[in-house]
C-alpha cells in the first residue's frame, strides 16, 4: 500500500473480492478504518446508528478467549512505584476536580445518564475506553467504576484501539484519583493485561493508518508507568520500532496528516 489513503478504486477491487468471498466484516472494518471521516459524516446525516449485535457481544468468541489468556501474566510490583510513576508522567497531583455528575461521557463528547445505553457501538466503545473516569465525580465514578471491572470482555471491549485509549485514561486516573486499596490493585492489574494483549494486537492487519500509532503510544505510557517491570523493556522497543518505521508513512510531503483532515481526532 503506498503512503496515501486507499484509492476508491482499490477500495471498490477489495469490497468486491471480500463479497465474492462472503467477507462482509472485512469490507465493514476497511471503510470504518480507511474511511472513518467519510462513513462517519454520512451516518450522522441522515442518523443511522451502528446497532449493538448479540454476536460480538458474546463472551465466547475466540478473541475474548485470547484476551483472557493475558490475564495470567501476572504482576508483581509495587503499587507505590506504579503511582509515582503515572504522577510523575502526567505531571499530576491528586485532587483534580471534576464537573459531572449525573451522566457519562459517551462518544463525540455527548453525555449519557448514568445507567443507560444507546443503540450506537460508539458508545459502547467510549464507555470501554473510560473516558468518564476523567470528567465525572468521584462518587458516582467508583462505583461505575467497580461495576466495569465486574463486566465480561466482549469484541468491543477488547478491539485494540479502545484498550489503547482506556490504558491512558486509567493510567491518568491513576495519577489524579486517591483510591482504596482493593480498586487501587484491581486497575493496576487491568493495566497490566491490558497492555500485554495490546504488544501482541497492534491494529497493523490495514496497513498504514493512524491507529498504529496510538497503539504504540498507549503502550509507551504502560511503558512509563510499568518501568521497573521486566515486560516494559520488550514494550519499549516495539513501539520505538513502529513509531520510526510508521511516522514517516503518516506524514505526507505538505505536511498534513495521511488523513489529510485538520478536524479527524474531533469527530
Amino acid at each position: 500500500m503506498s503512503n496515501i489513503i486507499i484509492t476508491k478504486e482499490e477500495l471498490r477491487a477489495f469490497c468486491i473480492a471480500a463479497f465474492q468471498k462472503k467477507n462482509y466484516g472485512e469490507i465493514l472494518n476497511i471503510i470504518l478504518t480507511q474511511y472513518s471521516n467519510v462513513f462517519r459524516a454520512w451516518r450522522w446525516k441522515y442518523g443511522i446508528n451502528l446497532k449493538r449485535s448479540s454476536k460480538a457481544q458474546s463472551g465466547e468468541s475466540k478473541g475474548v478467549v485470547t484476551y483472557l489468556e493475558f490475564s495470567k501474566i501476572e504482576w508483581t510490583g509495587e503499587k507505590e512505584k506504579i503511582l509515582e510513576n503515572s504522577r510523575n508522567y502526567f505531571n499530576r497531583s491528586i485532587g483534580i476536580s471534576s464537573k459531572h455528575k449525573d451522566t457519562y461521557r459517551a462518544a463525540g463528547g455527548k453525555r449519557v445518564p448514568w445507567g443507560e445505553t444507546t443503540d450506537d457501538v460508539q458508545d459502547d466503545h467510549a464507555w470501554h475506553r473510560l473516558y468518564w473516569i476523567l470528567d465525572s465525580e468521584k462518587e458516582p465514578t467508583i462505583k461505575n467504576l467497580r461495576m466495569w471491572l465486574n463486566e465480561e470482555p466482549d469484541e468491543v471491549y477488547i478491539h485494540p484501539y479502545t484498550v489503547s485509549e482506556r490504558i491512558h485514561n486509567l493510567c491518568e486516573f491513576l495519577a489524579q484519583t486517591p483510591l482504596q486499596e482493593d480498586l487501587l490493585e484491581a486497575l493496576i492489574k487491568q493495566v497490566y493485561h491490558d497492555a500485554n494483549y495490546l504488544e501482541q494486537h497492534f491494529e497493523l492487519r490495514l496497513g498504514i493508518h493512524n491507529h498504529v500509532l496510538n497503539n504504540a503510544r498507549a503502550l509507551g505510557v504502560a511503558a512509563c508507568v510499568f518501568i521497573e517491570d521486566v515486560k516494559s523493556l520488550d514494550w519499549i522497543a516495539k513501539i520505538t520500532s513502529l513509531w520510526e518505521e510508521y511516522w514517516p508513512k503518516l506524514i505526507l510531503e505538505d505536511g498534513f496528516f495521511l488523513e489529510q483532515s485538520s478536524y479527524y481526532h474531533v469527530l
